[in-house]
């Protein structure tokens, strides 16, 4: 056997044995989900409606890490941006 064909039968190997277990874990979900017997429904966002509607300030942005400077520089693009249409618009 060559290095090509264990390499080719090893990787379809590989695929069948995935795609089986893909298909029994989307089955076995699926089952757990549809018949609901001895599992609790998940809580979903629409049982739980909002009781408080904030009116105060938005707390400062605080950036600890260089990757978040990126968000900062595109924050202070947005706030230039607002400015000069802010300037432009006459009422």
């Amino acid at each position: 056997m060559s290095f090509r064909e264990f390499v080719s039968r090893v990787t379809f190997t590989i695929l069948v044995a995935g795609t089986f277990v893909l298909l029994n874990v989307q089955q076995l979900s699926g089952q757990a989900s549809r018949t609901g017997k001895g599992t609790k429904p998940l809580p979903r966002f629409e049982d739980y409606p909002v009781t408080e509607h904030w009116e105060g300030p938005a707390s400062p942005v605080q950036l600890d890490s260089p990757k978040n400077g990126c968000f900062a520089q595109i924050l202070e693009r947005l706030r230039e941006k607002d400015r000069t249409l802010r300037d432009t618009i006459v009422l």
